[in-house]
C-alpha cells in the first residue's frame, strides 16, 4: 500500500511548458535543457500530472532545508551583524528603517556605506537587495558579505575597495522579507512568500518579487495585476498581492528608490547561476537593453560556475516571462516617474536553494567578483546613464489665480535631460460628460474593449471586453486626458471573471504610467451600479482632493473571462484643447492671457524622444481687460520716481478701486491696492524701464 505525505513540498523537474500549464504555472526555478525545475506539494503533484511527465529531484524540501540550516545565520543573527557595524562604524555607515514594519512586526533594515555616510554627496549611487523569496538563503548572505568585505577593505587600506567607499554611496537592504526568512531558516519550513494573513481565503502571504509596479507600458501587459508569471490566487506561491506595493518589503525598496538616483542595482535570489536584466514581462527588448545588455554580461563573464564555465547574462524574461518583480519596476519607476535610466539586475546563484556550506564559500567569493566589477565602473556608467535620461518635468509653483500678464516655468524632475524643445498645451472649458456607450464619444483610449449591442444596462450598447483574441494578459479602456476629480464616480458594471485566475479592476492614475486601483472584480455578477468617493480617495493617495486624474479599467486574464461597462457619469473633459506654441527654453511668457479657469501641460523632447504631457497645474486667470498707460515709462534706477498711472476700461473709462502690478518682463517691481484708475505712485525699481501695468477691480 502506498502512504502519500499529502502537502509536502517536492522539488520536480517537468519536460515542457504543458505540464506548468497544468500545474497552474508556478514559480520556475531553472530552466535546462532538460526542463523546468518547479516546486509542488505532493497532492498537487500526483492529482495532475502522470509519472511520465516529472522527475523528482527533492522529494522532502523541509527535510532539506532542516538541514542546511546550521550553515546559515538567524534572522537575530542577520539583523545584529548589519546593528554592529552600523554602531562600530558610525563614520561610514548609515543605519535607517524604510517603509512599514512588517505583517509579523520586524522593520526593513537599510544601511548606507560611504566616506561620508551621514551626507548626501554628489556621488554614484548603487542599491544593492538581499532575499525577497523566504527559502533563497544564500542571497541574505551574499550583501551580508558585501557589507562586511567594504568595511573591513576601508579600515585596512585595501585600495580599491578604499576607492569605493570613498567615491560611491551604496546602499543595502539586506533582508526584504524577514518575516518569510524566520518562518523558512529559523523555524525550518520550505516557504517562498511573506507571512501576511488574509483572514478572508485563510492564506499566508504574498510573493514580494511580484508585488511592485511592474513596468508602466501604456498598454498595461508589464502592469501590476496582469496574471503572466504571476497569480491572483491567495494560496498560490506566485500571489501578487492585494494591491500594487502593498508589502513592507516592496514598500522599503519603491520608498528608498524614491529618493535616490541609483545608477544600479543588484538584487540577489537562488538558483540557476544568471544575471538578468529587463524586460522580465515580454520578450521585447527594452528601450536601453545594449546598455543592460553589456553590462550584465561583463558581471557574468566573472561569476564562476560552481562547476565550469561562467554565469549566463539573458534577459529575464528568457527564463520565464513574470510581471510586478522588482526589477522591470525599477526600470520603470526610474524612467517615467525620475526620467532617468537606471541598470537593475537580479542574479540568481548557486545550483540549488541552499547550498551546502562547503560550497557556499565559493558561490560568495565568485558573485563578489560581478559586484567589484559594478563597483568598479560606477563613475563610468554614470555618464552612460546621465546621457540616456528621458524628459519627465514638472512645473514651478504658480499661484491659483494670476493676472493676464504672468510667465509660466518648469524644471525636470531629476538630472537635466537636455531637452531641445518643449510643447505647452492648455485646456479650458471644463465640464463632466456621462457615457452610456449608445455613440462613439471619442473619451476612450481603448485596447481590446469595444462597444457592443449583446448587454446592456441601459439603452442599446455597452462598453465590452473578453480577450478573445488570447494572446494578451491586459485589455483596458482609459480616458484620454486627465481632468480635476469629480467628487463621485458612477458606472454600472456586470462581469464573469474566473475567480482566484483573472481580474477586473476601475484604476485612476496621475499620470497615465501608474495606476491605483480602486475597485477589483471576480467571480459572476449581475448588472450592479458602483459609485466611488473619489475625492476622498485622492486625498489619501494623492494629498490632494482635487487631483487631476486619468480613469481605467482594466481585466487581466490568463483564462476565459469577461467584462461589460455601461452609464458611466461624470467623466471630465474639456471643450478647448490647445497647443500653445513650441520653444526651446523651460518658461513662456503670457503678455495677454484671457480670462477665466484654465489647465497646463508641457512635455519635451530630447535624443530618446518626446516624454509624457506631465501632471497639469490649474490657475485661474483674474482681472479686467485694461488699456493701461505710464508717465514717465523709465524711471533712474534705484531712484523714487513720480509715475502717473492710467488704467481705463474697455470703454475709456477710469477703472475704480484696482489693485495695481507694474511688472517688468513678469517680474512684480510694484504692488498697491486699492487705488483709482488714474493716480500717480511713486515708483522704485531697481532695473529702470518699466513695460507692463495690470490690475483688476477689487471684487473680482
Amino acid at each position: 500500500m502506498l502512504l502519500l505525505l499529502i502537502g509536502a513540498s517536492m522539488l520536480i523537474r517537468v519536460p515542457d511548458e504543458a505540464q506548468l500549464r497544468k500545474l497552474n504555472y508556478p514559480a520556475v526555478e531553472r530552466r535546462t535543457e532538460e526542463g523546468y525545475e518547479v516546486v509542488v506539494d505532493e497532492y498537487e503533484l500526483y492529482t495532475k500530472l502522470t509519472p511520465s511527465e516529472y522527475k523528482v529531484l527533492i522529494s522532502d524540501l523541509d527535510e532539506y532545508f532542516r538541514s542546511r540550516a546550521p550553515s546559515y545565520p538567524t534572522w537575530p543573527e542577520v539583523r545584529d551583524s548589519i546593528y554592529y557595524l552600523a554602531n562600530t562604524y558610525p563614520g561610514i555607515t548609515k543605519l535607517d528603517t524604510v517603509g512599514p514594519i512588517t505583517y509579523e512586526g520586524r522593520p526593513i533594515l537599510a544601511l548606507k556605506i560611504s566616506d561620508n555616510a551621514s551626507i548626501d554627496e554628489d556621488e554614484p549611487e548603487i542599491l544593492i537587495e538581499g532575499l525577497h523569496h523566504a527559502r533563497e538563503w544564500p542571497a541574505v548572505v551574499m550583501p551580508l558579505f558585501i557589507m562586511d568585505t567594504l568595511i573591513t577593505g576601508y579600515m585596512n587600506n585595501v585600495p580599491d575597495i578604499k576607492a569605493f567607499v570613498e567615491n560611491l554611496e551604496i546602499w543595502f537592504i539586506p533582508c526584504v522579507n524577514p518575516d518569510g526568512y524566520k518562518y523558512s531558516h529559523d523555524d525550518g519550513h520550505d516557504w517562498r512568500k511573506n507571512r501576511h494573513y488574509f483572514p478572508s481565503s485563510g492564506t499566508r502571504g504574498v510573493d514580494p518579487n511580484r508585488n511592485y509596479w511592474g513596468y508602466p507600458d501604456t498598454a498595461g501587459e508589464g502592469n501590476w495585476g496582469t496574471p503572466h508569471g504571476a497569480s491572483n490566487n491567495p494560496g498560490s506561491e506566485t500571489y501578487m498581492g492585494p494591491s500594487q506595493v502593498s508589502e513592507s518589503g516592496p514598500r522599503g525598496v519603491v520608498e528608498l528608490r524614491s529618493k535616490h538616483e541609483f545608477i544600479a542595482s543588484l538584487t540577489y535570489h537562488t538558483y540557476s547561476e544568471l544575471v538578468l536584466w529587463p524586460f522580465g514581462y515580454t520578450y521585447d527588448s527594452a528601450p536601453d537593453s545594449d546598455v543592460l545588455s553589456w553590462v550584465g554580461t561583463q558581471m557574468a563573464n566573472l561569476i564562476s560556475c560552481q562547476g565550469s564555465g561562467t554565469y549566463t547574462p539573458q534577459q529575464a524574461s528568457d527564463l520565464y516571462p513574470t510581471v510586478g518583480d522588482e526589477t522591470d519596476g525599477a526600470y520603470g519607476y526610474s524612467l517615467f516617474k525620475l526620467g532617468q535610466m537606471t541598470l537593475p539586475y537580479t542574479v540568481e546563484m548557486a545550483t540549488e536553494f541552499a547550498p551546502p556550506e562547503s560550497e557556499l564559500h565559493q558561490i560568495i567569493h565568485e558573485n563578489f567578483d560581478g559586484v567589484y566589477w559594478l563597483f568598479y565602473h560606477a563613475s563610468s556608467m554614470e555618464d552612460s546613464v546621465k546621457n540616456r535620461e528621458r524628459v519627465v518635468l514638472e512645473f514651478d509653483t504658480l499661484s491659483d489665480a494670476v493676472f493676464p500678464i504672468f510667465t509660466v516655468s518648469w524644471h525636470p524632475v531629476s538630472w537635466d535631460p537636455e531637452a531641445s524643445s518643449y510643447t505647452l498645451r492648455e485646456y479650458s472649458d471644463l465640464y463632466y460628460r456621462n457615457d452610456g456607450a449608445e455613440t462613439n464619444s471619442g473619451l476612450w483610449i481603448m485596447d481590446d474593449f469595444s462597444r457592443v449591442s449583446s448587454n446592456a444596462h441601459s439603452g442599446t450598447y455597452s462598453f465590452y471586453s473578453n480577450n478573445d483574441n488570447g494572446n494578451e494578459y491586459a485589455t483596458l479602456m482609459r480616458t484620454r486626458n486627465p481632468f480635476p476629480s469629480p467628487e463621485n464616480f458612477t458606472y454600472w458594471i456586470k462581469y464573469n471573471i474566473s475567480t482566484n485566475s483573472d481580474f477586473g479592476y476601475f484604476e485612476i492614475s496621475d499620470n497615465g504610467r501608474f495606476w491605483y486601483e480602486v475597485r477589483d472584480y471576480e467571480g459572476t455578477s449581475v448588472w450592479t451600479q458602483e459609485t466611488v468617493d473619489l475625492r476622498s480617495f485622492c486625498d489619501s493617495v494623492f494629498g490632494d482632493s482635487l487631483q487631476e486624474i486619468f480613469y481605467r479599467f482594466r481585466l487581466c486574464v490568463s483564462s476565459s473571462s469577461e467584462m461589460w461597462i455601461d452609464d458611466i457619469v461624470n467623466i471630465g473633459t474639456f471643450g478647448v484643447d490647445t497647443i500653445i506654441d513650441t520653444i526651446s527654453i523651460d518658461s513662456y511668457n503670457f503678455s495677454s492671457h484671457p480670462l477665466g479657469e484654465f489647465y497646463l501641460s508641457v512635455r519635451g523632447e530630447n535624443d530618446r524622444g518626446w516624454g509624457d504631457w506631465c501632471n497639469p497645474i490649474h490657475f485661474t486667470v483674474r482681472g479686467t481687460v485694461m488699456q493701461s498707460t505710464v508717465d514717465p515709462d523709465t524711471i533712474d534706477v534705484n531712484t523714487p520716481t513720480d509715475v502717473t498711472v492710467t488704467v481705463l476700461d474697455t470703454l475709456s473709462n477710469p477703472v475704480d478701486s484696482i489693485e495695481v502690478h507694474i511688472h517688468r518682463y513678469g517680474v512684480s517691481e510694484y504692488d498697491t491696492t486699492n487705488v483709482a484708475g488714474i493716480c500717480t505712485l511713486n515708483v522704485n525699481s531697481p532695473y529702470g524701464q518699466i513695460l507692463h501695468v495690470t490690475g483688476r477691480k477689487i471684487d473680482d
